[in-house]
């Protein structure tokens, strides 16, 4: 083989792998230069900082991020020092505009409510705070099992909807699972829920009537559903009636049922009335009696049984 073609070769070989080189590493640099136009610096949290307390600079720091999330996101580390967290802010989670309170402003519980409403908490169990994943932030409605007026038995009614959770318990942060980030079951006592004043009453009368029942929805489902009530006879629908049981006899002794004795209503006998009888005249019959010559009549009753009577003369 020609000594300058192999020169040749390996030259060509040389210059374009030198091409390639230039080449990747120019789009490289351009990819970054895009990356950091598509990028900016925003404020994050460089250890936990707890609700309440006042944000040191030392605690933050301007970190790259990506420009299609930075609505909301403090930029400037000037304007985050000095203000009050509103919220739990985790560590390296940026530092939203919304977590952060001018100094004196109400912080906690109060903060949170928004002016015109009110914080009401009820008591709940595992049972009525579904399992426990009830958490603040999320929406919920309100069911009431209670006995009607006029009605013996109970009936579940809805009677809020749509209802923000402040707290459960006296966490006024969702608890969250520091290794999958996500929203943890928690038993608690009681829910502080976002209510208006009207709302309020309405918890308050339902709470001392019957019992609550909390139920999660979506919170970007704003519908508010109409519903009737509930009452075991709409749920169960017409029943036939449980047939009585037949009585068996144990084998080996025979069991005899006297028959039910029959019912006699007693009567009163009316008082036959009484009728006075007038007793009739008895009828005088009269006898010639002679003494000689002389004759003397007697007059007296005569027997029933007699027809007449006669008397010859002495």
């Amino acid at each position: 083989m020609n000594r300058r073609f192999l020169l040749a070769l390996t030259g060509a070989v040389f210059f374009g792998l030198m091409a390639i080189l230039v080449a990747n590493a120019y789009l490289q640099k351009k990819a970054r230069d895009e990356g950091l136009r598509q990028q900016v610096n925003v404020v994050i949290a460089k250890v936990d900082i707890p609700i309440g307390s006042t944000i040191q600079e030392s605690q933050i720091e301007e970190y790259p991020y990506p420009r299609a999330l930075e609505a909301g996101v403090a930029k400037d580390k000037k304007s985050v020092v000095g203000k009050v967290a509103a919220y739990n802010i985790a560590a390296r989670a940026p530092v939203l505009n919304r977590y952060l309170a001018a100094a004196g402003t109400p912080i906690g519980l109060s903060g949170m409510v928004q002016a015109g409403n009110r914080a009401y908490t009820v008591s709940v169990n595992e049972a009525s705070s579904v399992a426990g994943f009830v958490s603040p932030g999320n929406f919920v409605d309100i069911i009431s099992v209670m006995q009607s007026s006029g009605s013996v038995r109970p009936v579940a009614k809805t009677i809020l909807q749509n209802i923000k959770v402040l707290a459960s318990g006296n966490q006024l942060q969702p608890v969250t699972d520091a290794s999958q980030n996500t929203a943890r079951q928690q038993s608690v006592s009681s829910v502080t829920l976002e209510v208006t004043p009207n709302q309020a009453e309405t918890l308050a009368l339902a709470t001392r009537e019957g019992n609550l029942q909390l139920v999660i929805r979506n919170p970007n489902d704003k519908d508010i559903a109409t519903t009737a009530g509930v009452r075991a006879s709409n749920m169960l629908g017409p029943v036939e009636p449980e047939p009585r049981p037949v009585a068996t006899a144990t084998p080996g002794r025979a069991r005899t049922q006297a028959p039910f004795p029959s019912l006699t209503i007693a009567t009163p006998t009316p008082t036959p009335a009484v009728v006075a009888t007038v007793a009739p005249t008895p009828a005088l019959t009269s006898v010639d009696v002679y003494r000689g010559k002389t004759r003397d009549t007697i007059q007296f009753p005569a027997k029933p049984s007699s027809a007449g009577t006669s008397a010859k003369p002495d």
